[in-house]
């Protein structure tokens, strides 16, 4: 951006949180919250007597997408400062604020989503068709998710298992090309693209294991919403809230002695979950055979579709992981935040 351009984004930008501002002392408001990053630069500089608060819900620092004027680190940093709490998903965000943008540690508090998912009492046509082998995977169709290495994965998943089946909710810019690719592996029988579907807990709840495979994820409520129903995760490492949910930073609790074999091939058993090394953003051939991370990813999934002791560990502590994201402990938390007792013990 020319200086030009940047003097009027910046006037146009001040211009708006005077309008702001304006509405802020008409009608005597104590507290503001924002999400995402053009509104929490105008929270923050219409800020005239209330309690601003900001809400950030991704890794900002790490996206590629994510570049121009409201991500430069110092100015965002700077504006960020201004708040009275910056609210990040987990110790991740906590670190990015911090180390990435300077935000005053002190001004920084962990506030997780809530887990409210609905159970409705709707049935898809045909009812569950799926086996007893379904991997689930629950999100928009979309680059970052990275479900084309996924699919690439589920290939060799197939072959050891032949009834093994793989299910997306959700929709996304990405649907037409994932299919194609299932074409091209010939797995039509095996991958399910049921996009959006009004009872996901029918689903998850029916599925031997949930997966995610994102580069990065602020904090995935969907994987919160699969250990709610028990069902077991298997996740890439990923900077963001799959740390968080699947207890990276928690004292590893004793697990039985198949965590040793999974650690051997480079496979994490978390507290609350399975990890599999992270998937680097590549773009492969339909041609070229799996690299070592693709499978790793198969291997995990492998495991828990064919190993029930370690399926029923699992589900188990998914369903005592799950007591952590209730509404009424993260509301706590809301209510100290909005009435300016913004930290406590969990956050220090």
């Amino acid at each position: 951006m020319n200086n030009s351009g940047l003097w009027f984004w910046r006037f146009m930008l001040w211009r708006h949180a005077r309008v702001i501002r304006k509405l802020k002392k008409k009608y005597h408001i104590d507290c503001s919250v924002s999400y995402m990053e053009e509104f929490n630069y105008l929270n923050a500089l219409s800020r005239c007597g209330d309690r601003v608060i900001l809400r950030v819900c991704t890794m900002l620092s790490i996206r590629p997408e994510l570049r121009g004027r409201f991500y430069d680190h110092a100015r965002l940093g700077r504006v960020y400062a201004k708040a009275d709490a910056v609210a990040v998903l987990g110790r991740d965000g906590v670190a990015e604020m911090r180390e990435v943008y300077g935000v005053p540690e002190e001004k920084i508090v962990t506030l997780h989503h809530p887990n409210d998912i609905e159970e409705s009492t709707e049935v898809p046509e045909g009812g569950w068709k799926y086996g007893p082998h379904a991997i689930i995977c629950v999100g928009r169709l979309h680059p970052v998710k990275q479900q084309d290495r996924l699919i690439r994965a589920f290939r060799k998943v197939v072959e050891e298992l032949p009834d093994a089946q793989l299910l997306f909710l959700g929709d996304g810019s990405l649907d037409v090309y994932l299919q194609g690719l299932c074409r091209m592996y010939r797995l039509e029988d095996h991958v399910h693209f049921l996009g959006y579907a009004r009872n996901v807990r029918f689903y998850m709840s029916r599925a031997r294991i949930f997966t995610m495979t994102s580069f990065c994820e602020g904090f995935p409520l969907v994987m919160a919403e699969a250990i709610s129903c028990g069902t077991p995760v298997v996740a890439t490492e990923s900077q963001g809230g799959i740390h968080e949910i699947l207890g990276y930073y928690e004292e590893p609790k004793p697990v039985p002695g198949w965590g040793e074999v999974l650690q051997k091939k480079g496979i994490q058993t978390l507290p609350y979950g399975i990890m599999a090394p992270r998937l680097t953003p590549v773009h492969h051939r339909v041609a070229d055979s799996l690299d070592d991370e693709e499978n790793v990813l198969a291997e995990a999934l492998l495991f828990l579709l064919t190993h029930d002791e370690a399926h029923r560990w699992y589900s188990m502590r998914a369903r005592e992981r799950s007591a952590d994201f209730q509404p009424e402990r993260v509301m706590k938390i809301w209510n100290g935040l909005i009435y300016g007792k913004q930290r406590n013990e969990e956050d220090r």
